[in-house]
């Protein structure tokens, strides 16, 4: 009986406390089905998140598309302008000349 005491129930003790510290096999099921319903919300709102970053690459690509046409707009824009800057230019110089050509047929005529 003293072997029993010494050996054997301290090890039969531990093991029962160990095993009243597990969970039962419904407590672990239910654990398990807990699981598996965030994993189900997880995937869930993976897709989700999937189609939504699927909505956005295509709408980029739209954005993009707009971006090019307005640079194109954009830099046809910018030589109308400098052609514009460059009749401004001509006919202010023709203006000139012919300033310039009043000015020498009146120095012309002072010296006549």
């Amino acid at each position: 009986m003293d072997f029993y005491r010494e050996f054997i129930k301290p090890d039969l003790d531990e093991v029962q406390s160990t095993v009243k510290g597990l969970l039962t096999k419904d407590e672990q099921l239910s654990h398990m089905d807990n699981v598996y319903k965030r994993l189900d919300r997880v995937d869930s709102e993976l897709q989700s998140l999937s189609g939504a970053l699927r909505r956005l690459e295509a709408e980029s690509q739209v954005v993009s598309a707009a971006v090019k046409r307005l640079e194109e707009r954009l830099a046809t824009t910018d030589a109308k302008l400098d052609r514009m800057a460059f009749r401004s230019e001509l006919v202010e110089l023709k203006e000139q000349v012919a300033h310039l050509n009043e000015r020498i047929a009146q120095l012309e005529k002072a010296l006549n």
